[in-house]
């Protein structure tokens, strides 16, 4: 009759036993370095999820990333820049990226977006019609234009008879745009018809972004760049050196906004001895040029003859 006692003092020493090691090994998983006590022993592996770890466990930030040495998660490259740690710094460093975008949309827009996009310029309009109408004093009748103005973009609509011969564009562009412009679009035209007389007409539109008030003439720096080559008498040593007869065809390209000439090059003595020396002197004379602030861009065409006529 003493089996079952035994039976039960055995069920009941184990039971203690099993509770004290589930003790034992919670106290030494709470009291490890976390905790600041000494983690127990035989608790340096341990396996949750199926993945061994072990008590060194490696520098985690709280998403797993590397830690920088000041403690903060290292910034991948090409990431953005971190915030401002105040409102105020964030404001400014927001309306700084504002200000940026708008300037390159600006810069992307057609002349017909920041046509439509602006406000009526008519101080603009009046600058600009007398020299419009002074291309069109020369045309035969049957020619008319309108000009509107709005902020720095003018456009300038003409009416011509459907097969007329009077170049308006050509000499518009030459003579008004070039001059007073830093950049202009020139479009296709609209067959139209004049009810009354029912002669076939051609509409045609033209658009030109005005240079600023203080924005200075490209065309003089080029002209006195022309000027100081033939002054300088390379042209006559270069017949000496060659001579070859024939001509140079240069194009002459003032960049307001990048500030410097740059030119292309043909005609008949483009490759020869005579030819290379004249641009071996312009290229000197270009070295020496200075162009001024806020000059608008140009372009010049001019010939040189070989030998000097």
């Amino acid at each position: 009759m003493a089996r079952p006692l035994v039976i039960a003092v055995t069920a009941a020493l184990a039971g203690s036993a099993a509770l004290n090691v589930y003790q034992w090994r919670h106290w030494g998983q709470k009291a490890g370095p976390a905790g600041g006590g000494e983690r127990a022993a035989g608790d340096g592996e341990r396996t949750e999820g199926g993945g061994p770890q072990t008590g060194s466990g490696g520098p985690q930030t709280a998403s797993g990333g590397p830690q920088t040495a000041g403690g903060g998660q290292e910034r991948k490259a090409g990431a953005p820049a971190p915030m401002a740690a105040t409102c105020e710094g964030q404001l400014v460093a927001l309306s700084e990226k504002l200000a940026g975008a708008e300037q390159k949309l600006e810069e992307r827009l057609t002349f017909d977006e920041k046509f439509e996009r602006s406000p009526p310029a008519p101080e603009a309009e009046a600058r600009l019609t007398p020299m419009v109408a002074k291309v069109f004093e020369k045309a035969p009748d049957g020619y008319s234009f309108d000009v509107e103005c709005r902020g720095e973009i003018c456009s300038v609509v003409v009416t011509a008879p459907e097969k007329g011969d009077f170049d308006w564009s050509m000499a518009i562009q030459q003579e008004v745009f070039n001059k007073e412009g830093r950049g202009h679009a020139m479009y296709g035209g609209t067959p139209s018809h004049d009810p009354v007389t029912k002669a076939a007409l051609l509409v045609s539109k033209t658009q030109v972004q005005l240079n600023g008030s203080d924005t200075a003439d490209g065309i003089p720096v080029l002209q006195a760049l022309v000027t100081q080559l033939r002054q300088s008498g390379a042209v006559a040593r270069c017949a000496a050196v060659d001579t070859t007869p024939g001509y140079l065809s240069l194009q002459l390209w003032l960049d307001g906004e990048a500030g410097a000439i740059t030119y292309e090059v043909g005609g008949t003595l483009a490759s020869t001895a005579g030819g290379r020396c004249v641009l071996a002197a312009l290229d000197q004379a270009l070295a020496a040029t200075t162009i001024p602030p806020r000059t608008r861009t140009a372009v010049l065409y001019h010939t040189i003859e070989l030998p000097p006529q």
